[in-house]
């Protein structure tokens, strides 16, 4: 007896097995084991009628009846007698169950998988001259938003590539309805569905570029990472190896996209163009942000002239623009554009910008012309030159004092390329964190050229106060808080940057000097959080941007990159005084004291902070105390 039923026991375990298996297999199997049981029922019960019912003269007229019940109620009228009765209303109510139920039930289980499937992004899309970004970042939603919102520069790009809208396909690694969701709550009103796709994928995959037609792209945006719980090395090994994907398999003979790629190590940059041989645009995020940052100590508030730049349809920009006529010089030029700002040129079959060249350099037909502008269009206004204007000198033309002693508060990987940047200066550095010195030091030690005998490491909590006043702050004349990117989520991080901030910020309470500070953080809506403070990087934005319009225009990666380095063209700050200019003045005569200095005036900084760029040439400015006029100026590059 027992062996009888575990024999039975076994044939229905390999029944369900089956059937599981059977359904597993996909919509059509399910149709067919649907199709199954209602042949069945109706076959069953067209026999018991054929037995229990007269009028039936064959077996497949009693079949048809019991069909006929099964799949439509309306018939149960018509039936007589109670056993046709009985068997009719079981047939039917059957025929609820099975037939229309289970029908019901596998078509929506097949659209949710559809709609699962089709949510997930493994669909190829056919596009062609689109923008491709690799990798779902913090960074990527930014990316995507400042090539929405991009207006002018998106045309002309269009233009070039003869295609009637911008597309943008992001590739990442997991795409779901919370990613979706993410992506549409960052760009607000910019979201259209038209024009942004998602696909799911791993850039590291060859099977997974070809989901979003790589070789077809106008551009290719590998946009790095600004925290990672992985190490640098990692992420730009991942880098690397995507992009050698890419120039591996682009069609013999085909141009291949404009590749522009964010590194965290910039010696890995001639690597990266040696593996791809094609255009290539690199940006080593962490030397440009280390330099901004480092200009911000130098110049304390510069930080609102590079946001302003780094900020498109936000005041005013950097625009590149065509001359097309000769025997002009670049002085006469800078005269004739009464919207624009012209701060140097890129020449025909050069790559190289020169910014601030002298007023005598001749221009030629095919030279790009660099402009800080409101708009593209505002580059061509013309206007007839005016001569100099006369202006009494300044009577300082001094840099603003420098910061003797510095504090540090955060280690990251930042730190390092922060100290190169500082080397040439005479300042004592002091670096706080949890980070081990001896990590520290190890880290320092495979910076080659790198002078740290001006520079103290000390391992301290500052998110705690009573730590933090041990440090004394309020004695620095500035400190750099910088965003505690090993948290590894944006929200956390930022969370203890303020945490830090409100300490400082108690720290200085009942103390009459107060430093100069600099604050990184990762989220624009957290900005307001940390109002007095001089200035205010947020850092996934900035490079957000520099990604998507180089992008648009490539060029701009070496204008950026140009004025954000030691030595050579930089924009700087130069005070005023009221004594020198109790009159209101003209802008185009603060430029023309500036021109005799050799330097380009580009706006005004007041001591409220406020950023005047590229202001109306007939407006009369009023000179007050703590005023700085924003130049740029060339100086010699640090031995």
């Amino acid at each position: 007896m027992k062996q009888r039923e575990c024999r039975r026991a076994r044939r229905l375990d390999q029944l369900r097995l089956g059937l599981e298996r059977l359904l597993l297999r996909g919509l059509h199997y399910r149709l067919l084991l649907a199709a199954s049981i209602v042949l069945l029922v109706a076959l069953l019960g067209g026999l018991l009628m054929r037995l229990l019912a007269p009028g039936f003269d064959e077996v497949g007229e009693s079949v048809w009846w019991a069909f006929l019940r099964l799949t439509d109620p309306g018939y149960l009228g018509d039936d007589e007698g109670l056993v046709g009765r009985t068997v009719s209303t079981v047939v039917t109510v059957l025929g609820y169950v099975l037939f229309l139920g289970l029908l019901i039930a596998i078509l929506t289980q097949w659209m949710n998988e559809l709609i699962e499937r089709i949510e997930s992004g493994i669909r190829p899309v056919t596009l062609t001259d689109h923008v491709l970004i690799l990798g779902w970042t913090h960074r990527t939603p930014y990316i995507v938003l400042e090539l929405l919102r991009t207006r002018g520069r998106v045309t002309r790009f269009l233009q070039d590539h003869n295609t009637s809208m911008l597309r943008v396909v992001v590739l990442a690694e997991q795409v779901d309805r919370t990613v979706l969701n993410e992506l549409r709550e960052n760009l607000g009103s910019y979201w259209n569905d038209r024009q942004v796709l998602l696909r799911g994928g791993s850039p590291l995959s060859l099977e997974h570029l070809e989901r979003v037609s790589f070789e077809d792209a106008a551009a290719i945006i590998l946009p790095g990472e600004d925290f990672s719980n992985r190490s640098p090395g990692v992420a730009d090994a991942d880098t690397l190896k995507s992009l050698t994907l890419i120039a591996r398999q682009t069609r013999g003979g085909a141009e291949k996209p404009l590749a522009v790629v964010a590194l965290y190590d910039e010696n890995l940059s001639e690597v990266a163009r040696f593996t791809y041989r094609g255009e290539t645009e690199i940006l080593a995020t962490d030397q440009v942000i280390s330099r901004l940052i480092a200009q911000s100590v130098r110049y304390a508030g510069i930080w609102g002239v590079f946001s302003q730049l780094l900020s498109i349809n936000e005041g005013n920009a950097i625009f590149l623009h065509h001359l097309r006529e000769t025997g002009k010089t670049f002085g006469e030029l800078r005269r004739e554009r009464p919207k624009a700002v012209p701060i140097g040129l890129i020449p025909s079959g050069n790559r190289h910008p020169l910014l601030n060249p002298a007023a005598d350099t001749e221009l030629g037909e095919d030279d790009l012309i660099v402009f800080i502008a409101r708009s593209f269009a505002d580059c061509g206004e013309r206007a007839p030159g005016t001569g100099t204007s006369v202006g009494t000198d300044f009577s300082t033309w001094e840099p603003p004092s420098r910061p003797q002693r510095l504090l540090i508060l955060g280690w990251t990987r930042k730190v390092p390329a922060l100290l190169r940047e500082f080397a040439a200066d005479e300042m004592a550095i002091d670096v706080v964190g949890l980070t081990p010195v001896e990590d520290r030091m190890a880290a320092l030690a495979r910076c080659q050229d790198l002078a740290l005998d001006h520079v103290r490491q000390i391992e301290n909590n500052f998110l705690d106060p009573v730590k933090l006043a041990e440090l004394e702050p309020w004695g620095y004349d500035q400190i750099i808080l910088l965003a505690r990117a090993r948290m590894g989520d944006e929200a956390h991080a930022d969370a203890a940057t303020i945490t830090a901030y409100l300490n400082l910020q108690h720290s200085f309470s009942g103390h009459k000097k107060q430093p100069k500070l600099f604050v990184e953080i990762l989220e624009e809506q957290n900005r307001f959080l940390v109002d007095n403070v001089h200035d205010v990087l947020v850092t996934p934005l900035a490079i957000s941007y520099m990604l998507s319009q180089i992008a648009l225009r490539r060029e701009l990666a070496a204008i950026l990159t140009e004025l954000s380095r030691i030595g050579g063209p930089q924009i700087m700050l130069r005070p005023m005084q009221a004594t020198d200019h109790p009159k209101p003045i003209g802008f185009d005569t603060l430029a023309t004291l500036a021109e005799q200095r050799r330097e380009i005036a580009l706006g005004v900084l007041t001591a409220a902070g406020e950023v005047h760029l590229n202001p109306d040439r007939g407006e009369q400015l009023v000179i007050r105390d703590g005023d700085h006029l924003v130049t740029l100026a060339t100086i010699c590059d640090p031995e």
